[in-house]
């Protein structure tokens, strides 16, 4: 009787830590959320010296069937040149993922050929999940974005405990 009562409150407990998991769409590996980004579009930025210093953009992101499921809010930040030695800039980022189901927060630096306004294809860059609301309240991991060729994102999360 004893092992009854812990295999149901066990069963109980796993299919309630189910239910509040975050909403993932099925996606190959060990990634929790896949979504495509659509071309950003570049809502404002300050240009000095025909050097861009800061800019926020917004681009629609898709399921990866295609399905429109938010819209990604940005801001990008040059903030170090050539510290290296190399010629290279350092970039801080904000990216907010407003989805149905709330929103995820991913915060990081990049490194960048100097003058060159986006990464490569191909190139993968990381920075960390900081946090959600909703259904992402308290998610943190990292986030992989791979530009593709035809100027749209690959956005591949990662939650962690």
């Amino acid at each position: 009787m004893r092992r009854s009562a812990a295999f149901l409150a066990a069963s109980s407990l796993t299919v309630s830590l189910l239910a509040m998991a975050p909403a993932a769409w099925a996606a190959p590996s060990d990634w929790d959320l896949i979504l495509e980004q659509d071309k950003p579009v570049i809502v404002d930025q300050l240009v000095q010296d025909g050097v861009v210093l800061t800019r926020i953009f917004e681009a629609v992101v898709r399921k990866p069937s295609g399905k429109k499921v938010g819209v990604l809010v940005g801001h990008q930040e040059r903030f170090d040149v050539q510290a290296t030695g190399r010629d290279v800039e350092t970039r801080m980022r904000t990216l907010v993922f407003d989805l149905k189901g709330g929103q995820i927060v991913a915060q990081g630096v990049a490194v960048y050929p100097v003058g060159e306004g986006r990464f490569r294809p191909g190139k993968a860059f990381r920075i960390a999940i900081t946090g959600g609301t909703g259904e992402y309240a308290g998610v943190n991991g990292e986030l992989v974005s791979i530009l593709k060729k035809d100027g749209t994102y690959r956005q591949k999360f990662r939650f962690v405990d």
